[in-house]
C-alpha cells in the first residue's frame, strides 16, 4: 500500500515517540523491581540475623546452666512458632525444627547443601531462597519469598507512572497527528496544483500564508508560475507566427535528422508531394542532396528534374539544402526547401523554343526560296534531257537521270515543309468534331499499325467531342503523333488513346491523350523534342514535332508530353471546346 505525505511523517514519529516511553517504562519497572527484589532480599538478610542473634541468647543460657540444652531447642521452637515467621524452615541435621513452608525435606536440602548466605533461586523462576547454619546447635535456617507477591506490589507502586506515560503517549500522539497534518497539508496543496499543471493549467496558484520555509518556497512557487505563464504566451505566440509563415509561404520545407531521417514537413511540402501521387522518386531525390550537404557540411543550391508517368511530363524543383546547427555549432540534423517550378520551367523552355522557332523560321523562309527557284530550273533541264535521250540507248542513264529527279523531289518536298514550317497557313477555327478527326487519322496511318500488329484501344465514352478548332491542323496534328508513335514502339505494341472533357483554369478544352509503350525518351531528348531539325529518326527532318506544336498554339491549346526512357511516352493535347458564346463570335 502506498502511504501518503502524512503518514509517511506520521508513523515515524509516532515510533519515536512510542519506543522512548516503552524503553523509559521498561527501565523505570526494572529498576523498581530492582530496589523492591534489593529491599525483600535485606528484609529476609535481616530477619536471618536476628533468628541468629536470639539463637545466641538462648545458647548462653545453656552455657550458664540457667536451662538445659533440650530446654533451649524447646524453648527456641516455642519462640519461633509464637512468632510465626514467614517462609522460614529450621532443620537439623535432615529433621525438620520448624517448616513454615510446604516444601519436601529433599528440596530443603538441597538449598541447605549451599554455602551459607547463598541465594538460591528454584527454577529459575519466581522464588527466592536465603540461608545460614547455626553450627553450635547444627540448626540451617532458611528463608525464602515468592518473587511473584512483590511483582503484583510493585504494580501496584508504579500504577500511577504507568497512567501518567499513557496519558502524556495519547497527548503526544494527538500532538505528532497534529504537526504531521500541518507539516503535510501545504506539501499535499503542492502536490495537487502540480498535478493541474501537469494537466496543462498554469493558472492555478497555492495559497498560503506563511512566514517559514513554506511560505517562501509557496511564494517562489506562485512566482516561478507566473514567469511560466508569460513564457508559455510567449511560446505560443512564436510557434503559431512561425507556423502561419510556414503555412503562408508556398515553398516545401522539411527538417531531417543527422542520419538524414525525416522528422517534419509542413504543409505546403506535403501539398506538393501529393500533388504528384506517388512521391517517393521526389523524396529520394531531396534526400539525396540532404545526405550530400551532411556529408559535406556544406549549403546547396541546385535544381533537379525527373520524370513522371503520371502526369506525363518533366517537372523541376528548385532545392536549397542547409546545415541545421545547436549553438554549439554542433551538427543536428538539415534543412531542406523545395519549390516546384515546373510552371515557370515551361514557360522558360516555351520561350527558348519560340525564339529558336522564330529564328529558324526566318531562316528557312529565305533558305526555301533561294533553293526552290534554282530547283525547278535543274528539273526541267533534267526532265528535257532524258526527253532528248533516243530510245534503245543504255537503261542506266535512264535510271540515274530517274533518281536525280527522285532526289530534287525530295529536296522540294523538304522545301516545302520548311515554308510550312516558317509560314504556315492561317487556321480557320470553327465547330469540329475532334474523334471523326482522330478517327480519319487512325485509318490514314493504319498501314503502320498492321505493319507492327500495333493494338489500339480508344476510349471516348462520355466525352463531348466537339472543338472550336481548324479541321485540317488538327488532323495534322494527330497524324503526327501517331505516326511517331508507330515509329516508336515495337511489334504488338500497344497504343491507348483516351478523350474527355477537362477545365483549364475555368475554361473548357477536350483532352486528347496519346499513351505508347515505345522506346521512350530521357530528359535531355523531352528537352529538345520540339527544337526545330532535332530528331532520333535516321531519316526524319526533325520538323514534325515543331510544327504540331506550332499548329496547337494556333488552335488555342495547350501540349504536354512526358516519357520514360523504355516504358513509353504520354502526349497531352488539350484543344478548345466548343461552346454557344464561340458560335456567336
Amino acid at each position: 500500500m502506498k502511504l501518503d505525505i502524512e503518514n509517511k511523517i506520521l508513523i515515524p514519529f509516532m515510533f519515536l515517540t512510542i519506543l522512548p516511553i516503552i524503553i523509559m517504562g521498561i527501565i523505570s519497572y526494572w529498576n523498581g523491581y530492582q530496589l523492591l527484589l534489593n529491599d525483600k532480599i535485606n528484609h529476609l538478610e535481616a530477619s536471618l540475623r536476628e533468628s541468629l542473634a536470639y539463637m545466641d541468647t538462648i545458647n548462653e543460657k545453656v552455657e550458664q546452666g540457667i536451662v538445659t540444652l533440650e530446654e533451649g531447642k524447646s524453648e527456641a521452637k516455642t519462640y519461633f512458632y509464637s512468632i510465626n515467621k514467614e517462609n522460614m524452615v529450621i532443620l537439623e541435621g535432615e529433621n525438620s525444627v520448624f517448616n513454615n513452608m510446604n516444601f519436601e525435606l529433599d528440596q530443603l536440602k538441597q538449598i541447605v547443601s549451599a554455602d551459607s548466605g547463598h541465594i538460591y533461586n528454584r527454577n529459575q523462576n519466581h522464588l527466592l531462597f536465603i540461608h545460614d547454619t547455626y553450627e553450635k546447635w547444627n540448626w540451617s535456617f532458611v528463608l525464602g519469598i515468592d518473587k511473584t507477591i512483590f511483582s503484583n506490589e510493585l504494580l501496584r507502586i508504579q500504577k500511577y507512572i504507568l497512567l501518567v506515560a499513557v496519558i502524556s503517549l495519547v497527548i503526544s500522539m494527538q500532538a505528532i497527528i497534529f504537526i504531521a497534518h500541518s507539516i503535510s497539508k501545504p506539501i499535499k496543496k503542492f502536490a495537487d496544483i502540480c498535478k493541474r499543471i501537469e494537466l496543462d493549467n498554469l493558472k492555478e496558484k497555492i495559497d498560503i500564508n506563511r512566514s517559514d520555509e513554506i511560505g517562501v518556497l509557496a511564494s517562489s512557487f506562485n512566482h516561478m508560475i507566473d514567469q511560466l505563464n508569460t513564457s508559455a504566451k510567449k511560446l505560443i505566440e512564436m510557434k503559431k507566427y512561425n507556423e502561419d509563415i510556414l503555412k503562408n509561404i508556398y515553398i516545401g520545407i522539411m527538417s531531417t535528422d543527422k542520419n538524414g531521417k525525416l522528422i517534419s514537413i509542413n504543409a505546403v511540402g506535403e501539398t506538393i508531394f501529393n500533388h504528384y501521387g506517388n512521391h517517393s522518386d521526389i523524396y529520394e531525390q531531396l534526400n539525396k542532396q540532404i545526405i550530400k550537404t551532411i556529408n559535406e557540411k556544406k549549403n546547396i543550391n541546385t535544381m533537379i528534374s525527373l520524370s513522371t508517368v503520371l502526369k506525363g511530363r518533366i517537372i523541376y524543383f528548385d532545392v536549397s539544402t542547409s546545415l541545421l546547427k545547436m549553438e554549439d555549432g554542433k551538427i543536428n540534423g538539415a534543412i531542406c526547401s523545395f519549390n516546384d517550378i515546373t510552371r515557370r520551367k515551361t514557360l522558360e523552355n516555351n520561350l527558348v523554343r519560340v525564339d529558336r522557332l522564330t529564328s529558324v523560321g526566318q531562316f528557312a523562309a529565305g533558305l526555301a526560296h533561294e533553293i526552290r527557284n534554282p530547283l525547278t530550273g535543274i528539273k526541267t533541264s533534267i526532265q528535257v534531257i532524258k526527253n532528248r535521250i533516243p530510245s534503245g540507248t543504255d537503261h542506266s542513264s535512264l535510271e540515274l537521270i530517274d533518281g536525280i529527279t527522285y532526289e530534287i523531289d525530295r529536296i522540294n518536298n523538304l522545301v516545302t515543309e520548311l515554308l510550312d514550317f516558317s509560314k504556315p497557313k492561317n487556321s480557320y477555327r470553327d465547330k469540329a468534331n475532334v474523334v471523326d478527326i482522330l478517327k480519319r487519322s487512325l485509318d490514314l496511318t493504319k498501314e503502320g499499325f498492321n505493319r507492327k500488329q500495333i493494338i489500339i484501344n480508344m476510349d471516348s465514352e462520355g466525352a463531348q467531342p466537339f472543338g472550336y478548332v481548324d479541321k485540317g491542323q488538327v488532323e495534322q496534328i494527330f497524324i503526327n503523333i501517331i505516326t511517331n508513335s508507330i515509329d516508336s514502339m515495337a511489334l504488338h505494341g500497344h497504343l491507348k488513346i483516351e478523350i474527355k472533357n477537362i477545365f483549364i483554369e475555368k475554361f473548357p478544352f477536350i483532352s486528347i491523350i496519346f499513351e505508347d509503350d515505345g522506346s521512350g525518351m530521357d530528359e535531355y531528348t523531352i528537352e529538345r523534342i520540339f527544337d526545330p531539325f532535332y530528331t532520333t529518326k535516321a531519316k526524319g527532318t526533325g520538323l514534325g514535332l515543331s510544327v504540331v506544336s506550332k499548329l496547337v498554339e494556333e488552335n488555342g491549346g495547350k501540349l504536354e508530353i512526358g516519357s520514360i526512357k523504355d516504358i513509353g511516352t504520354k502526349f497531352k493535347i488539350f484543344l478548345p471546346l466548343y461552346t454557344e458564346e464561340k458560335n456567336e463570335n
